[in-house]
Order: structure tokens, then sequence, then C-alpha cells
């Protein structure tokens, strides 16, 4: 008898692992026909240094606050934002730097360091930043399911949830008709609360820099609400920062 048990437990095991390969390759498929719709592989892996420019609106405790932006991200876990805030039409300088181990704000003369629940938040961050890029597509550390069909902006997508061991998981949707990533859904720590939420970023008005496509227009809500309106004017890639890009700011 437990012989039979232990035989039946095995080929039961066996076929959820056969099910779980084949939704991962069904998956795997439609994030490889996104890639060849933001420019191929090729074109995205050359992109692994960033630097973009916008401007846009963020929702900081109950007020809508416009502002300028540069970011230089370099992947896989880099990045320094410069951000020109208008409060009371006063400009507000806000620094964000990230060197993979270390964060630190800077705001107006005021320096910050992250504490390790900051650090972690940037991780996760950068890790849904990774995400997005689609350059994942032939790394089998990350397995990819299914997660069925959605209205995105009222155009129907397809979802792909996208698991790391070790990190959170990342939903993306792609809009049916064109391949191209629409929205990413993820958790991140908001800074105002200090807490954990859900973040949805919308994509839209995709233009070619250098070769691979990259959104115009980023949407953030976190828990259902409106947090961030960000409107690329410039991006370009470059091949790598110097390493005081991502230096603790003086």
């Amino acid at each position: 008898m437990r012989l039979l048990t232990a035989t039946a437990l095995a080929l039961m095991a066996l076929v959820v692992a056969n099910r779980v390969a084949a939704q991962d390759d069904e998956a795997r498929a439609v994030v490889e026909m996104a890639v060849k719709a933001h420019g191929g592989l090729e074109k995205l892996d050359s992109a692994k240094a960033v630097s973009v420019k916008g401007k846009g609106v963020v929702s900081v405790m109950n007020m809508q606050i416009e502002f300028t932006q540069e970011n230089n991200l370099q992947a896989p876990d880099r990045f320094r934002a410069e951000m020109q805030m208008q409060v009371n039409n006063m400009n507000f300088p806000v620094v964000v730097v990230f060197n993979g181990k270390k964060a630190w704000i800077k705001a107006a003369d005021m320096l910050m360091e992250l504490d390790e629940k900051g650090v972690e938040g940037m991780k996760d961050s950068m890790h849904a930043e990774n995400i997005s890029s689609l350059k994942f597509v032939k790394d089998k550390k990350y397995k990819m399911a299914l997660i069925g069909e959605a209205k995105v902006k009222d155009a129907p997508a397809v979802g792909v949830r996208v698991s790391h061991d070790g990190k959170k998981d990342v939903s993306l949707y792609f809009d049916k008709k064109s391949n191209m990533l629409v929205k990413m859904d993820s958790r991140a720590l908001d800074a105002q609360s200090g807490q954990e939420v859900a973040e949805e970023r919308f994509f839209s008005e995709y233009k070619d820099v250098d070769g691979p496509k990259m959104p115009g227009r980023m949407v953030v809500h976190r828990d259902g609400q409106p947090y961030l309106d960000f409107h690329i004017t410039e991006a370009r890639i470059v091949e790598r920062f110097d390493d005081s890009m991502f230096a603790k700011p003086e």
C-alpha cells in the first residue's frame, strides 16, 4: 500500500511539473513576441545604461506637484535620479542615488542614508525595472506563467507573471494587437507611508531610442490611486556611466 501511494504521488508530481513547464513555455512565447515588437533582444541588450529626461506631476502629501527629472540607470542595480520640484512657486531639488548596496536621498540641503528597509525597497524597484526591460526572457532562473486576458485602457491584453527565487513576483501585460508592454503590476515601498503598496505602471507613446523601443509616457497608480504621470522628453543609451554617477550625493 505504501509503495502504491508513493507511486501515485510521484505520478502526480510529474503531471504537475509537466503542467508548470507547459505554462512556462506558453508564457515565454508571449514575452518573446513582445521582445521582437520592442526591437529584438540584441537591441534591448544594448540598453544596459540609459539616460532619460522628462517632466510630470507627482502626488505628495495630497498635493499635485509638477517636476522635471533626469534619470540615469545602469543595469542591473544602479541609478541616480535628479528631480526639480515646484512647491509654492519655489524650486525644490531632490536627488536619489542607489549603488546596489546603499541608497541616499538629498532633499534641498538635507542628506539621508536609507535604512535596510529602504534599501530593500530600492532593490525591489530595480528588480521590477529589470523585468520591464524584457531582457530576462532567455534566463531560466525566471519562471513565467500566463495569468489570462485583461483590459488595459480599454484594449485587450494578455498577462504574464514573472517569478524569481528570493524576489517579489512581477506581472506584465502586453497589448494583444501590438505585443507592446502596456502595464506592469508589482509591490513597492511607499516612501511617504513607509508601507508596501500595490503599484501599477502603465506604458504608452513608444518611440525608438537608439534601436529599442521605449515608452514616452509612464503613469503610476498606487493602491488604485494616481501617483505619478511622467512624460519622457529625451532618452539616450550610453555604454556605461562613470562610477561617480552613483556615489553618495554631496
